[in-house]
């Protein structure tokens, strides 16, 4: 098993450059195997480049197997990645409830731009107990060493030693290989077949070589014992050997692709195939460049260059040409495209030829045009006479299959003289309630030896025009540095329930915005409100445009409305104000002991302000006590509170400042003068002094009439 994903990993490790789906704009690395013991954290390293132009925000994920806990501990998700940095992540996986065990754990690493890289990690872990292998039961047990992994550098020698004990009460014939990868060929084994007597033990000695220009990486090589018993059993024993070359790092990658279709040609005619490549590994090469196709295809494929050389950074066009001749039968054509490093594969694309006969007409595809619904779009189709005879053509229409849908075609009949080629304007019309998405427009094209039926593939798509669904207000005033929540209202203006409406928002920077309402059910003349947060940072209004672009959707199904919208921004100011209006005295004995005070807070700033409490910042001579906790207040709004001030000592300052302060650091601080105060008496001692006295003539009395 373990064989199996040693390979796997080594296949996964020089493919992915070929096949990572973001290239030229994200590349990504990923440490591609690792084997713990049960109980212990296995830890891969991710390394992602921003090779693009602007800066990308990139989530990671993975689909953890049961028994696994997996986790990114040190990604944002998303995690922003400007041009030119390379991010570092790791991917931890607990084994603690895991089985002993091979795992394949994939990955998913997301960018904004689109586009999703799936590579594969290999996890093995191994029993906390580590037991005989293969277990005494079986017909050999062996072992390895050393048994740990190995660093190594091209062109080194590195001997091992294969410990084998005939657990059987017969005789064995054993055969020792090596298998894995590309130099486990240059395994040398000594003896590699012998005769084992009932229960003897023996050793094989391995001298194992990495052949010099071998790139830098993670290599698994297999060692596998072979016995077969007197009674003709045959028994397998693998020793698996992993190891890391230190050297320079192939990595070749596409810098641009071809299209996924298959490259059109005819008899006679040449058609080519451009592959654009870049270097951003350590190895200049030289490189191999081949083909591989059909014994039928490949007399008509040629490369333009087989050997090359590119420095860290060079890029370097590859062409290849395909000229079929008229033997090759009519029809598609695979061939694969290989570039190679030694004997590593660094590069690989599949692509296909579809070839034609040079004979009849040409022009028509499957490609899709998109048309709004309730509108008229004009599609223009290139027809030539491919053939060797002129003609004479007709494009005819039958409409009804095509429910909503009217064509117009000039010119509907033409004459093409052998390679001649002429431009047909074919007018959509669709109407309002033509169906939405995909259509198929039969079409016809007739001549006197040919008659050919295709399809005109349409994308009907809604619009603001003909849509049911309508957004009623597009405009926002937004205080930046403050969230601000507005409802975005949705109207269903046709006579059908629209189910599932959503609201997307597109223009602005993710995290500026967030919609906070889930999809509704729009029955017919309802409308919804959708509850949406703009959180624009402090200090944006100095950069940013006073009016902020952006746009709104609307979307149920295939239906949707597009609105454009925008943000006033303003600046945020903070004004926090507040005046006395009523002072009230306590006096105990003539003695003013505590003051209330009713103040009147406002808020004339743009924002809100929260939190708000008074304090006396500059006297210890007062404590305030309220009786409504905190205050906050929207913008222009007004709040009269009491407060309760009372002297912490006899004759205080009469002048205090009175400070109120937001938990935001809004803040305003007045003078206020207070009536002369005296701090209340503390007569808990005399009292206690009284009580004592008391109770001591309360014993000598009763004493006195005990005597008597």
């Amino acid at each position: 098993m373990r064989n199996a994903i040693g390979g796997l990993a080594f296949l996964l490790f020089f493919s992915s450059f070929a096949a990572a789906t973001c290239s030229p704009f994200l590349s990504v690395t990923v440490d591609r195997q690792a084997e713990v013991t049960q109980g212990a954290d296995a830890i891969f390293l991710l390394q992602i480049r921003n090779t693009g132009s602007a800066t990308q925000a990139i989530t990671v994920s993975s689909q953890c197997p049961g028994g696994l806990q997996c986790g990114f501990p040190d990604a944002g998700n998303p995690s922003y990645v400007v041009p030119g940095e390379t991010k570092l992540m790791h991917l931890r996986v607990v084994t603690t409830n895991a089985e002993a065990g091979n795992y394949s754990i994939p990955l998913q690493i997301t960018s904004d731009i689109q586009c999703v890289e799936e590579p594969i990690v290999l996890l093995s872990v191994r029993p906390a107990s580590t037991s005989p292998t293969p277990p005494p039961s079986a017909s050999l047990a062996a072992s390895i060493a050393p048994g740990e992994d190995i660093a190594t550098q091209p062109g080194r020698k590195t001997t091992f030693t294969i410990f084998v004990e005939n657990t059987l009460a017969q005789t064995q014939f054993v055969a020792a290989s090596a298998t894995g990868n590309s130099f486990a060929a240059n395994a040398v084994l000594l003896p590699t077949e012998f005769e084992m007597a009932p229960h003897e033990k023996k050793s094989v000695a391995v001298e194992l070589t990495v052949p010099a220009g071998t790139p830098g990486g993670l290599y698994d090589t297999l060692f596998r014992l072979k016995g077969t018993s007197s009674s003709g059993n045959i028994y397998n024993v693998d020793l698996p050997v992993r190891m890391f070359v230190y050297a320079s790092n192939l990595f070749l990658r596409f810098s641009s692709l071809p299209d996924a279709k298959c490259l059109p040609v005819f008899h006679g005619a040449t058609a080519s195939r451009e592959f654009d490549l870049i270097n951003s590994g350590g190895i200049t090469g030289p490189f191999t460049a081949e083909l591989r196709a059909g014994d039928d295809l490949y007399p008509a494929l040629k490369l333009s260059e087989t050997k090359f050389e590119a420095a860290n950074g060079e890029t370097v066009n590859l062409r290849v040409d395909a000229s079929p001749k008229a033997l090759l039968a009519p029809g598609t054509y695979y061939y694969t495209f290989f570039v190679r490093y030694l004997d590593n594969t660094a590069l690989r694309y599949d692509d296909c030829i579809n070839v034609k006969a040079a004979t009849g007409i040409e022009g028509f595809s499957d490609e899709q045009y998109q048309v709004l619904r309730g509108s008229v779009t004009q599609v223009s189709l290139r027809v030539a006479n491919n053939g060797s005879v002129a003609g004479d053509f007709a494009l005819e229409y039958n409409p009804s299959p095509a429910s909503g849908i009217e064509l117009s075609i000039n010119p509907n009949a033409f004459r093409l003289s052998p390679s001649q080629a002429t431009d047909l304007t074919i007018t959509v019309q669709a109407g309002r309630n033509a169906p939405l998405g995909t259509l198929r427009v039969p079409l016809t094209l007739r001549s006197p030896n040919i008659t050919r039926a295709f399809s005109l593939n349409l994308n009907v798509i809604s619009d603001n025009r003909t849509s049911p669904l309508q957004v009623a207000n597009n405009r926002f005033a937004v205080f930046e540095g403050s969230p601000t929540q507005v409802a975005v209202r949705v109207v269903n203006t046709g006579t059908q329930l629209l189910d599932a409406v959503q609201l997307i928002i597109e223009g602005l920077p993710r995290q500026w915005v967030h919609v906070d309402s889930g999809p509704k059910d729009l029955p017919a003349g309802k409308e919804g409100e959708f509850l949406v947060t703009f959180d624009i940072p402090p200090g944006s209004s100095q950069t940013t445009s006073k009016v902020i672009p952006f746009a709104i959707y609307a979307t149920s199904g295939l239906e949707s409305v597009r609105e454009d919208a925008a943000i006033d921004l303003f600046q945020s100011v903070r004004d926090l104000q507040f005046s006395v209006s009523d002072v009230r005295q306590t006096s105990i004995g003539g003695t003013v002991r505590e003051v209330s005070l009713d103040v009147t807070l406002r808020n004339a700033g743009n924002v809100a302000v929260n939190g708000i409490r008074p304090s006396t910042p500059y006297s210890s001579e007062y404590v305030i006590n309220t009786d409504y906790g905190q205050v906050s207040l929207g913008p222009q709004q007004t709040q009269t509170v009491t407060l309760t001030i009372a002297p912490t000592a006899d004759s205080p300052s009469q002048d205090v400042f009175l400070r109120f302060a937001s938990d935001d650091g809004t803040q305003v601080t007045k003078q206020v003068k207070l009536p002369a105060m005296s701090a209340s008496t503390d007569n808990s001692v005399f009292w206690k002094v009284i009580a004592i006295v008391l109770l001591i003539v309360a014993i000598f009395a009763a004493m006195n009439r005990q005597v008597e």
